[in-house]
């Protein structure tokens, strides 16, 4: 009888971890390979979904990218954060009219404060 290889304790931010730090290094297709395996364990996890939309839109893969996005907006549809950057991988995929709007959809109104 082989003995089972347990799984790593919190294996999921280990790799979203692994997949953040290799982004940074420009490493784009070994980081979304991580996001990958985080998002095997969890595929509802919304941190890692939303690594895996910006290093996809920083390796010029828009699609995913808005995959990924709309997962989250399933997820959180409040999340100003997910809109914003909706709108940046809209204006990056050369959507700019559409990036505009997105944009100032989710734009916080607020009165100026009477300066006496």
């Amino acid at each position: 009888m082989p003995l089972e290889k347990p799984d790593i304790f919190n294996a999921l931010s280990v790799y979203r971890e692994i997949g953040i730090k290799l982004g940074g290094l420009e490493k784009f297709e070994k980081s979304l390979d991580y996001f990958d395996s985080a998002l095997r364990r969890n595929p509802k996890d919304s941190r890692s979904l939303r690594g895996r939309a910006e290093y996809s839109a920083k390796a010029n893969k828009y699609d995913d990218a808005l995959e990924d996005i709309e997962t989250l907006k399933q997820i959180d549809p409040d999340n100003i954060y997910v809109s914003a950057y909706e709108s940046l991988v809209k204006y990056l995929c050369s959507e700019y009219e559409q990036a505009m709007v997105l944009n100032l959809r989710k734009q916080i109104l607020r009165k100026n404060p009477i300066i006496s």
